[in-house]
């Protein structure tokens, strides 16, 4: 399969945004590291817990709070995804559309920026790209029979539709039960299309194949993390905790905290081990 990323421009993430009961946390302004969903947290000293204000979720996504990170004793894994979920909707803009001709079709003329999934059945041969409007190409997929490719689409971008393909608004898929699947071709969006938790991954027999991870701002021509899944070989992913120590523990990733991930694969197993684990 052939997969070209051309380097561009690099678009500035937003940091995330929080939901918790009543939409409040509570955090140490005196050099507190987390946010907490409880006053009352027990891996904070009680002397803090007076000294504890209150921000709402907006206001975690602003200075100075929007580098703390979420306790790991108050904050519950499937909490965590709430509040991963307004942060990604910041993206989720797309209005309703289908469009299932192809063509090239730009942003602001044609649809709105957002979230889309690019759906194409048997008969597809052809390339999925996204571009600036200037022409100077951003991203180029090249598909080969029945696939489902989810994007970002930003303002002064355009995307080109191969034919037998349909272009359509991302849908949040992620209450569904994780299962094992064999995936040809395919690229999804983490905690919107696939349920946070640990996975594995090897190729499918006898066949070439990759794990590529993009964040949103690959979108727009960064470099996604692309990992060859020789025969024989598995890689593990894990959606929740955030990095490690380095080294990094061989055909282990795992995602940075607060950015949105797409996750690309050609041709593997794809296998949950652990779902939600904190």
């Amino acid at each position: 399969m052939k997969r070209i990323l051309l380097p561009s421009l690099c678009l500035m993430l937003l940091m995330c945004a929080a939901q918790a009961e009543g939409n409040t946390y509570y955090v140490n302004p005196d050099g507190g590291q987390f946010y907490h969903a409880e006053s009352q947290c027990s891996l904070m000293n009680e002397k803090y817990w007076e000294r504890q204000i209150t921000v709402s979720a907006s206001e975690l996504s602003q200075e100075p709070y929007n580098e703390l990170m979420a306790c790991p004793s108050c904050i519950s894994p499937s909490t965590e995804t709430e509040r991963l979920d307004p942060w990604i909707s910041r993206y989720d803009t797309a209005q309703d559309v289908r469009i299932d001709a192809p063509g090239i079709y730009r942003v602001g003329a044609d649809l709105s920026s957002g979230l889309y999934t690019v759906v194409t059945d048997d008969q597809c041969n052809g390339a999925l790209i996204t571009s600036l409007s200037s022409g100077m190409t951003l991203n180029e997929f090249a598909i080969h029979g029945a696939a489902s490719y989810s994007i970002y689409l930003y303002a002064d971008m355009c995307v080109t539709l191969p034919e037998h393909a349909v272009l359509t608004p991302l849908i949040k898929q992620n209450g569904a039960d994780a299962q094992a699947e064999t995936i040809r071709q395919a690229r999804r969006m983490m905690y919107y299309e696939m349920q946070p938790g640990v996975y594995t991954a090897s190729a499918i027999e006898g066949e070439d194949a990759y794990i590529a991870f993009s964040s949103i701002d690959a979108e727009i021509g960064g470099k996604p993390t692309v990992f060859p899944l020789p025969a024989g070989e598995t890689l593990t992913f894990d959606t929740v905790i955030d990095g490690f120590n380095d080294p990094m523990p061989r055909n282990y990733f795992a995602f940075p905290e607060k950015q949105a991930y797409f996750v690309e694969f050609i041709n593997c197993v794809v296998t949950p081990v652990n779902m939600n684990n904190p």
